[in-house]
């Protein structure tokens, strides 16, 4: 009896001191995963500070530099602006077409002209596009076309010609030819002409088919049907020119089928050029039945609707007084 309790007291002392060593290594494991912890979160805080602090320092120099560098942009932009202006200004100043019609506004693109059939393509182009331009009226009657000054502008004394001081790459051009003019303005601007590679062609030639053929028989209808070629018995001459611009009428009139404008839905510089000829045909040249003008189903709706355009209306009145 007394053996076997001293086996349950030894028994339980083992028990009691494997229990404390436990109990001591499971606080000592504690203690150190503790100490760990707290290294990582300590060395996490610095971290976090450390790039806090960087974070800080690269936006404050980030923008530094980028107003330094807007600054120098600024200035840069207001020297070549400045730059620019006093060349146009200067250039303006010592064309000889200057001295004789004086501007008043040099930034601005400048038109020579007069309500021709030639001359209202650019006023209708300016107005359409709504560029900024300062109009001089050419008196034709009056040779001012051959004044020298005209002429140092364009040499081959014909209106319409223009001055921009803001041409490509910012030097001044100056142009003639009706149709040139309405290409430059045309890619100037973005305006009337597709940026399509095939109906840009297309419209162009188009262009050239009024320069060619529409202007040099309407014009020639004009001068033996009313000025002076009018006084000649022989009227074959207006003939032949009348039932030529027939021909050309009947081109346009198949050409306009099924559309509202020379390339179709898109209003161009093909309606520009031809619609002064066309009005002064039947208008200011008196040919309309010469040509037999009503016989014709689509030019006369086009006509109308290119008429019935503001731009138009006012770029028929440019350089009118």
């Amino acid at each position: 009896m007394f053996r076997h309790s001293s086996w349950i007291i030894v028994a339980f002392w083992i028990v009691a001191i494997v229990s404390t060593v436990v109990a001591i290594a499971i606080w000592l494991i504690s203690r150190v995963i503790n100490v760990d912890t707290n290294v990582t979160k300590g060395r996490r805080n610095r971290e976090q500070a450390c790039n806090r602090s960087r974070f800080v320092s690269c936006f404050w120099l980030c923008l530094r530099a980028s107003s330094a560098r807007i600054h120098a942009e600024e200035a840069a932009m207001s020297r070549r602006s400045s730059v620019r202006s006093s060349r146009r200004e200067k250039v303006a100043l010592n064309h000889p077409i200057f001295a004789r019609w004086p501007v008043q506004y040099p930034d601005r693109l400048q038109l020579f002209s007069l309500p021709t059939p030639n001359g209202v393509k650019v006023g209708i182009m300016l107005e359409e596009t709504g560029l900024a331009y300062e109009p001089h009226r050419i008196d034709i009657m009056a040779n001012e076309n051959y004044d020298p000054s005209f002429l140092a502008l364009n040499p081959n004394g014909k209106v319409p010609a223009i001055y921009d001081p803001d041409g490509p790459g910012g030097t001044p051009l100056a142009l003639f030819e009706s149709g040139a003019i309405l290409l430059y303005l045309a890619d100037k601007t973005g305006q009337f002409m597709s940026a399509d590679p095939n109906t840009r062609y297309e419209t162009i030639q188009w262009v050239m088919w009024q320069m060619g053929g529409v202007g040099p028989m309407f014009g020639q209808v004009g001068f033996f049907n009313k000025f002076a070629g009018k006084a000649y018995e022989d009227k074959r001459p207006r003939d032949r020119y009348a039932t030529e611009s027939a021909r050309l009428l009947g081109v346009l009139d198949e050409r306009l089928a099924g559309r509202d404008w020379v390339m179709g839905t898109d209003y161009s510089i093909a309606d520009i050029s031809l619609l002064g000829w066309v009005r002064n045909l039947i208008g200011f040249y008196e040919a309309r039945e010469l040509v037999g003008f009503d016989r014709f189903l689509n030019v006369p709706a086009w006509l109308d609707r290119g008429l019935a355009r503001p731009g138009v209306q006012r770029g028929l009145e440019v350089t009118a007084a």
